[in-house]
């Protein structure tokens, strides 16, 4: 490790190596920073428009496109997920994962990161700094910030993306003497040196508003001092080290290069302890005020820097990389001068008006105050109209073509950038939502190389985020991990039984640092979610419940419905798992089985039971038509002697009767009287006819007498029927069912 002095040295010739590299790149970024705000005239061309009075007019069309690609990026962020390579170390990772996002919550970093990536659109560079802090708890707490672009200075001979290869990199930063103080309470100065330069067109860092303040209202103006420039180095070099191991021991001791003596080594030698040199890369840091290096070198992440650069497009001949705006300026520039030309050329010609010879009116005055009338008449002199002494001014000869350069300038905007109507979300034409979104694809795979930025960043930061976590938070505070059984809170550091220093070993930290999106993430979500849609009806029969319920965490549902239903799970979980269905299906089978069986037994028992009845009643009605047949033919036998001694009676009443008259006829016919021999013979007629009607009234009460008893013997002749429960289907009775007539 270089002392003090030598490291200065080398500092102060990378310090300006790195001004003098990134002064264009920093002149650009302001430029761009400028536009996207809508600062888009030069100086130059505002004094001289307005030197012409002509109209300075800004339609800023850079910030929408820009603000395109970056609502695009916050719609879709990802995070981080820490893979293990061996199966042993999944608690681990998952802790790890869960305290990742614990910490990156507290600090917000997906805004910080988003902050960063519209710095590297706008300008091609953005930057974050991963840091340690204790403003708020003693033990750290890890904070990921975005850091202005124009603070930055880097190594000029790095080409990868991100700055991958970079060797060192600085950030210029002012503090007052108070927060230097407070920083580092051992300092005491100077605090100017050979960094503090107050070039304003190499200053990445513009001046404070509290370095400008005075104080004092009566004419004693006091400068209350200026911010000093406190410089952060982080660089990397390559040291040499030794690897110890004894025979038989799987453990190996390193020991630094400068700790192991010639006499040491040649005595482990001796004994046959192996002792092989290896050299390493590592990251170290230190902080400068004026000539004095005030902290450090330390290490803080040993494989990486705590600075993380996002680069846009790589611009090969100045080893620069630039952003959308650069691509924007021209297309804006064109659109905003075209504009103004066709709005000066408008204001400056003429739009009506006459042109008249000085002898055509006889009062000027008079003639102007008439012509802006329309209600007045304007005179003119004799023969002026007929010489064409007054004649209208002519039109204005519009520029050929100007209306189509303006729509050009316009169109250029979505042609250089790539950034189309549909990732504006402003296409106006009937389309299917299919190729809409293809197109908008097709827009975001323009811009896939800022993308791809983005997401090598992610890892890079991931990595040192790990060691960070690891060596510097890993003490037992208390970290909530949410998963599929639920949240719970666990200390980081590991549960009870993994408790022991495995969080703060070397070989803990080889995980696979993978970028997936979140899904936190609006976009992300619908589009898992109509894919998920389109699978169901195929998965529903072949996935468990438990990974329907899974899937619910993309759906668009409010996380709190999805965090019920999850609860719900798990207290069926916690009931024990459900029966099979094959052995439901089974008991159900038996228990309809033993239920028929119960059923035709029921019904056997009652068709013996009907039948028994049957021959009863059989029995029973032969023995009562029997008795009905002697009750029947007793009473037609009476009925009959009844009707014999009647028709006696009535017949010895009416012979008496009609001997009476015949013998009172008899008289009378001895006496002459004639109408008296019909009176008899009409009698005698009368006499008939009552015979004829009593002998058929008694015929009647016969037959319906032997009607009554016809069907009272069918009644009791009738068959049993089984009657049957309508709902279960099973016997209950029997009823009677009468017989149609003539079977």
């Amino acid at each position: 490790m270089a002392d003090d002095a030598s490291l200065l040295t080398e500092i102060q010739a990378r310090y300006e190596a790195a001004r003098d590299h990134a002064s264009r790149w920093r002149e650009e970024a302001r430029e761009a920073f400028r536009f996207y705000a809508g600062e888009q005239w030069d100086d130059a061309d505002i004094d001289k428009m307005a030197e012409q009075q002509r109209p300075i007019v800004t339609f800023n069309r850079v910030m929408r496109l820009v603000n395109a690609v970056i609502g695009h990026e916050a719609n879709n962020r990802s995070e981080v997920r820490y893979i293990p390579r061996t199966l042993g170390d999944a608690r681990v990772n998952e802790l790890l994962t869960a305290a990742s996002r614990y910490f990156r919550d507290g600090c917000d970093a997906e805004f910080e990161e988003s902050d960063a990536f519209r710095d590297m659109i706008i300008t091609g560079m953005g930057w974050t700094n991963d840091r340690l802090s204790d403003a708020h708890n003693p033990e750290y707490d890890l904070i990921e910030e975005r850091v202005d672009p124009l603070e930055m200075l880097w190594d000029p001979a790095s080409q990868k993306p991100n700055l991958a290869d970079a060797r060192y990199v600085f950030r210029r930063k002012r503090y007052t003497e108070k927060e230097i103080k407070a920083i580092w309470p051992d300092f005491t100065g100077p605090f100017t040196g050979a960094f503090d330069d107050d070039d304003d067109t190499g200053d990445p860092v513009d001046r404070s508003p509290r370095s400008a303040y005075r104080g004092g209202t009566g004419g004693d103006d006091r400068d209350v001092g200026q911010d000093i420039l406190v410089l952060e180095y982080q660089y990397r070099e390559r040291e040499a080290y030794y690897v110890i191991s004894h025979p038989g021991v799987a453990e190996t001791i390193e020991v630094p290069a400068g700790e192991l003596t010639d006499e040491l080594r040649d005595k482990l030698k001796e004994r046959g302890v192996p002792v092989v040199m290896k050299r390493r890369s590592v990251t170290r840091r230190c902080f400068v005020i004026g000539q004095s290096i005030v902290q450090g070198p330390d290490v803080v992440c040993p494989h990486d820097f705590t600075y993380h650069c996002i680069t846009g497009f790589r611009d090969r001949e100045h080893h620069h990389w630039f952003g959308i705006v650069r691509m924007l300026r021209d297309p804006q520039r064109w659109s905003n001068k075209w504009l103004a030309q066709i709005m000066h050329i408008l204001n400056s010609n003429a739009k009506g008006g006459l042109m008249a010879e000085e002898g055509a009116v006889a009062d000027r005055h008079e003639f102007e105050a008439s012509w802006a009338d329309p209600a007045a008449v304007t005179w003119f002199s004799d023969g002026a109209l007929k010489s064409n002494a007054v004649q209208p001014k002519p039109p204005p000869t519009w520029p050929a073509g100007v209306e189509r350069v303006l729509q050009y300038a316009n169109a250029s905007f979505t042609d250089v950038s790539g950034v189309n109507q549909e990732l504006l979300g402003l296409a106006d034409r009937q389309q299917a939502g299919v190729l809409e979104w293809q197109r908008k694809q097709s827009a975001v795979t323009l811009l896939a190389p800022l993308f791809d930025s983005l997401r090598r960043f992610r890892k890079m930061q991931g990595r040192c985020w790990l060691y960070l976590m690891q060596r510097y938070v890993s003490d037992g505070r208390i970290i909530r991990i949410t998963s599929d059984q639920g949240s719970q809170n666990v200390p980081f550091g590991g549960p009870a039984e993994l408790q022991h220093p495995q969080w703060k070993l070397p070989e803990t930290a080889q995980y696979d640092v993978i970028v997936d999106q979140a899904p936190t993430a609006p976009n992300q979500k619908e589009q898992t979610w109509a894919v998920l849609t389109q699978l169901f009806p195929m998965l529903r029969n072949v996935l468990p419940p438990k990974m329907m319920l899974l899937a619910m965490e993309y759906s668009p549902l409010p996380e709190s419905f999805v965090a019920k239903l999850k609860e719900v799970q798990q207290q069926l979980e916690a009931q024990g798992p459900p029966p099979n269905p094959d052995m439901i299906r089974m008991q159900a089978q038996l228990e309809a089985r033993k239920a028929e069986l119960q059923m035709r037994q029921q019904e056997a028992a009652l068709n013996a039971d009907l039948e028994r009845q049957k021959a009863e009643a059989r029995m029973q009605l032969e023995m009562a038509r029997a008795r009905h047949d002697m009750e029947i033919q007793r009473f037609k036998a009476q009925a009959e002697t009844d009707i014999d001694r009647e028709r006696a009676q009535s017949r010895a009443a009416l012979d008496v009767e009609a001997h009476g008259l015949k013998v009172e006829l008899a008289g009378a016919a001895a006496d002459g009287r004639g109408p008296i021999t019909r009176l008899f013979d009409g009698l005698s007629e009368r006499q008939e006819r009552t015979l004829a009607a009593l002998t058929e009234g008694s015929q009647r009460s016969a037959a319906a007498l032997a009607a009554g008893l016809a069907e009272l013997a069918n009644a009791l002749m009738a068959d049993n029927e089984l009657v049957r429960d309508p709902r279960t289907g099973r016997a209950v009775g029997t009823r009677k069912v009468r017989k149609p007539d003539g079977v």
